[in-house]
């Protein structure tokens, strides 16, 4: 692929995801994340949205430095 085909599938999927009705939602998974409980809460976020049939994009976010107030969602 060369860097313009990148750039532009890049492009695509970003507005994509922009334009999307879809609610959106970013819990940080890092280190930090994962140590205060990051991956039980994207598991208990997962049933309920399956549980209520909501059609949601989850999207695992690295740290943002505020780690004291882990998990972040």
């Amino acid at each position: 692929m060369t860097f313009d085909e990148i750039q532009s599938q890049a492009i695509s999927e970003w507005q994509a995801l922009e334009h999307s009705d879809k609610p959106r939602i970013l819990i940080g998974t890092a280190t930090c994340g994962r140590a205060a409980g990051a991956i039980a809460a994207l598991e208990a976020i997962n049933r309920e949205l399956a549980k209520h049939n909501i059609k949601a994009i989850i999207t695992q976010v690295g740290c943002i430095g505020l780690c004291y107030a882990e998990p972040l969602v």
